[in-house]
């Protein structure tokens, strides 16, 4: 556990503390450098703002697919025989708990991400009508994966919900 500075109360980790340092432990273990593994935790640390904050072990206010205990982010590794490939999944909260709210964050997050990074949208946005979600969306209408090898840009993409316009839509 965490101490807060000057009361004396105790605070438990949050969200992003959790998965900074899982993040950080992975890098260690796979190898990566010092520069990439300040780039992962960076781009973590940003697709981390709208849930950050929330206490590690808390009930989630918009329970998540990603993982099985409904967080917002999820760590993997793949492994090919080359480079090994660390990778996090994330949901970006919206400020309402509505999938239209989730939504507007999501693409509010691609536009800054095309803003600051370069991130092309010209493909995403040219589908983007087809996948907005509707009352009849189960769960999720847009996640974000990175995905990093060592000494390489790292890799963005966009996962649409085919189910977005319910189940009869995506047939």
């Amino acid at each position: 556990m965490e101490v807060m500075q000057g009361m004396g109360s105790m605070r438990r980790p949050t969200l992003l503390h959790h998965g900074t340092e899982r993040l950080e432990r992975l890098c260690a273990g796979l190898g990566f450098d010092e520069q990439d593994r300040g780039r992962m935790v960076a781009l973590f640390t940003r697709m981390a703002a709208s849930w950050g904050e929330l206490p590690l072990g808390s009930k989630p206010r918009w329970p998540s697919d990603i993982t099985d205990d409904h967080s917002p982010f999820e760590l993997s590794v793949a492994i090919d025989g080359g480079a090994p490939e660390l990778r996090f999944l994330s949901e970006v909260r919206g400020p309402a708990l509505t999938i239209d709210a989730q939504w507007r964050a999501a693409w509010a997050l691609n536009e800054e991400l095309q803003r600051d990074l370069g991130v092309d949208l010209d493909r995403a946005n040219a589908i983007k009508d087809l996948f907005a979600p509707t009352l009849a969306c189960p769960r999720f209408g847009a996640w974000h994966a990175v995905c990093f090898r060592p000494g390489q840009r790292p890799e963005l993409k966009l996962y649409l919900n085919p189910l977005a316009r319910g189940r009869a839509s995506a047939l």
